[in-house]
């Protein structure tokens, strides 16, 4: 059986601070804030889909070493091979491939250059 609890004073500050700033990550980046002045170990950034470049910089700037970005090359992997698909002409395996290591490559790029970026916040 399932019981509910009330929700204590700090979960009830998280859940307003998420309703004002909706699409927003204010409070992922302020626990790596809080969890960097505690541990002396590097920070890892899980999700980091959606997240806007200015907030990757902002979390980078404040401790974390290490950012997931598996979803977005995915998505951009996905979008290589559909514009692929799309052509009007004969496909093939290894220009698939090619067109889906190009979307990679590029994502991956793109996130670096964002990531070297964030070292001059």
């Amino acid at each position: 059986m399932n019981s509910l609890f009330e929700l204590t004073d700090q979960q009830k500050n998280i859940w307003n601070s998420e309703v004002f700033y909706s699409g927003t990550n204010i409070n992922n980046i302020g626990g790596y804030l809080l969890l960097n002045e505690k541990v002396n170990i590097p920070l890892v950034l899980h999700g980091g889909s959606g997240i806007s470049d200015l907030d990757f910089q902002k979390a980078i700037s404040l401790g974390i070493r290490k950012v997931n970005i598996a979803t977005a090359s995915f998505k951009a992997l996905t979008e290589k091979a559909e514009e692929y698909m799309a052509k009007g002409e004969k496909h093939n395996f290894f220009d698939l491939s090619e067109a889906m290591t190009q979307g990679t490559y590029e994502n991956v790029k793109r996130h670096i250059q964002v990531f070297n970026d964030a070292k001059y916040l």
